[in-house]
């Protein structure tokens, strides 16, 4: 799938295939099902199922919470829970950028429909026809499901840098422009979508860009990790 941003830069993301989706899925409700079992076992043991108004109590905010399961990881977790982390893939906007919980939201509320009449049925027939593999609460929401470039996972990936690793001394970025930034910032949030020629193409390109803008330390470093450091410096996290 290839994306343009408002800058005209060509943004590729590799979208996950049914069978990706359906591991995920099938591990998400095996957490699911085994945690259940569990909540009953600690229910038991307790001596709540002796009372029936506080088992009723008891199943009620657990079922809640598992209607939650879905839409809190996430939201939480940039677009992944635990099954399509382990998959590889992971929930993010039409445009590439990470979800936030309106959209997390509307999909998981569509989730009803689209697992009729049972095991996803209608959602899969909407993914095999639709251009993006999206199933009908990716439509609703405006979202795609696509794969970790070099399973590579979102979390371990920062956007910037810590405060403490950015070398701020010798560096002036002033002249770098408000827009330049907002396109490296893009480009951080995404590149974990990325394959890898897409991305070290996008790096070079944007450190071609800024580079004879910024005054730097002799050995300072170049491609990802000095675009790391000119949108730390000018967004106040050095």
């Amino acid at each position: 799938m290839e994306i343009m941003t408002p800058e005209g830069l060509a943004l590729e993301m590799t979208l996950a295939g049914i069978g990706s989706r359906a591991v995920a899925a099938i591990l998400d409700a095996l957490i699911i099902i085994g945690a259940t079992i569990g909540f009953g076992f600690v229910v038991s043991i307790s001596g709540l199922a002796e009372s029936l108004p506080a088992a009723i109590i008891a199943f009620a905010l657990w079922n809640l919470l598992v209607l939650a399961y879905f839409p809190l990881f996430e939201t939480l977790n940039s677009g992944q829970t635990p099954g399509k982390r382990r998959a590889g893939i992971q929930v993010v906007r039409a445009d590439g950028g990470p979800v936030s919980f309106l959209p997390v939201l509307i999909r998981n509320l569509v989730r009803i429909i689209d697992f009729l009449p049972m095991l996803y049925g209608v959602g899969l027939v909407v993914m095999f026809a639709s251009k993006n593999n999206q199933r009908l609460g990716d439509l609703a929401a405006g979202t795609v499901v696509v794969k970790r470039a070099g399973g590579q996972d979102p979390m371990l990936a920062p956007r910037l840098p810590p405060a403490t690793s950015v070398p701020v001394t010798g560096w002036d970025v002033t002249a770098v422009s408000k827009e330049e930034v907002g396109v490296i910032r893009r480009f951080l949030d995404r590149r974990a979508t990325l394959q890898q020629g897409p991305r070290a193409a996008l790096a070079a390109q944007l450190y071609e860009q800024v580079s004879p803008k910024v005054t730097r330390p002799p050995d300072a470093p170049q491609g990802e990790r000095f675009l790391e450091i000119v949108a730390a410096i000018k967004t106040g996290h050095a």
